[in-house]
């Protein structure tokens, strides 16, 4: 789990959509996932 939590932190700071899906932790995952596959 530290490890998504470091990628979130990432792309929070990237100003990405990834803090939209912050409030949904369920699909933060997912999220996670596509942005890893982004940048």
């Amino acid at each position: 789990m530290p490890a998504d939590k470091l990628i979130h932190v990432r792309n929070r700071l990237r100003g990405t959509d990834c803090v939209q899906y912050d409030l949904s932790g369920e699909v933060l995952s997912s999220k996670v996932i596509q942005s890893k596959n982004v940048f």
